[in-house]
């Protein structure tokens, strides 16, 4: 269980990183729509956690 744990991290951290990298490379933006941007990463790094397994459990359920 601990090994699933760790790669999942591993794959959110890679992700949120990824993600990062491509708000900070956008020249085109105003202040609002960087503050928006912001807001939007930080609400989806706290809820894509929880999102998430219950999505892969529900998906698992399906089958």
């Amino acid at each position: 269980m601990l090994v699933l744990l760790t790669i999942y991290l591993l794959i959110a951290g890679l992700f949120c990183l990824n993600w990062l990298n491509a708000f900070q490379k956008e020249t085109n933006l105003s202040a609002e729509q960087k503050t928006r941007c912001r807001i939007v990463f930080i609400v989806a790094t706290v809820l894509w956690p929880l999102t998430f397994p219950i999505s892969y459990l529900e998906n698992c359920s399906r089958v």
